[in-house]
């Protein structure tokens, strides 16, 4: 059975076998509020041989993101909000993060440490 103690209440998404589940609150290497995705993938004996398959964070997260406010998949792609992102638009302005799930599993399509790409992330 796939257990995973979180931190605050989820936001909820399903795909077929698939279940992302954010985690707005969760502190990601002292960032408090950084927040953080997991995706779950259903086993050959059902979700009790479930597993998590990746823990998906924004590339450019920082404190107070809430990354994982809200998920959404379909098929190979998910979506996750973080309300919290601030941006030259002005304070907790929002952003979108895209990933896609190429054949070695799920990744951020987003290059780690930058601003991301305007083709995967929109601001909100």
């Amino acid at each position: 059975m796939v257990k995973k103690k979180m931190s605050s209440a989820p936001s909820v998404a399903i795909s077929g076998n698939v279940v992302v589940a954010g985690e707005p609150l969760a502190t990601i290497a002292g960032k408090v509020r950084q927040g953080a995705a997991y995706v779950f993938t259903e086993g050959a004996g059902g979700w009790a041989t479930g597993t998590q398959t990746a823990k998906l964070l924004s590339s450019n997260g920082k404190a107070e993101d809430t990354f994982g406010g809200s998920v959404a998949i379909l098929r190979k792609t998910i979506v996750i909000g973080a309300p919290g992102v601030s941006s030259g638009s002005g304070v907790d302005a929002g952003a979108a993060y895209v990933f896609t799930e190429p054949e070695g599993g799920w990744g951020d399509t987003c290059d780690p440490g930058s601003e991301p790409p305007s083709s995967s992330t929109a601001k909100m």
